[in-house]
C-alpha cells in the first residue's frame, strides 16, 4: 500500500522536460547498526562484531516516527546484522502507526544458526 506522497511536478516548455520534486522520500534504508556476526571481506558496510550497535532504542523510535509524520513509504533495515539488535521487534512496530512498509535485508546464516 501506497500512502498519498505530496510532488509538484513541472513542466520546461522549451527543453520539454517534466521534473517531479517530492516533498519528502519515499523510501529510507537505514543501517540501524555495524555489528555483525559475519566478518566478510566483500561488505559494503565493513561490519563485524566490533562494530557499532547503534542508536539507542529511544532515538531510533523518534527518528522512525519523524519518517512516518513526514510520509515516507517504505523503511529498509539494514546493518550490519539487524537481528542482532535486541530491540528490532519494537522498532518493527512503531512503522505500524504511520503504515509504512518495512523490509529487513539479513544474514541468513543467523537465522540458520550455522
Amino acid at each position: 500500500m501506497i500512502k498519498k506522497t505530496d510532488a509538484f511536478i513541472e513542466y520546461d516548455t522549451e527543453k520539454d522536460i517534466y521534473s517531479i520534486k517530492l516533498k519528502s522520500p519515499l523510501s529510507v534504508c537505514w543501517q540501524i547498526t555495524t555489528k555483525c556476526n559475519l566478518n566478510c571481506k566483500y561488505c559494503i558496510s565493513n561490519s563485524n562484531m566490533s562494530g557499532d550497535y547503534g542508536l539507542s532504542t529511544e532515538k531510533a523510535i523518534e527518528i522512525i516516527n519523524h519518517l512516518g509524520k513526514i510520509g515516507v513509504n517504505r523503511l529498509d533495515f539494514t546493518g550490519g546484522e539487524p537481528l542482532i539488535r535486541k530491540d528490532l521487534k519494537k522498532l518493527l512496530m512503531v512503522p505500524k502507526t504511520y503504515i509504512i512498509f518495512k523490509e529487513i535485508q539479513m544474514c541468513i546464516i543467523k537465522l540458520l544458526k550455522i
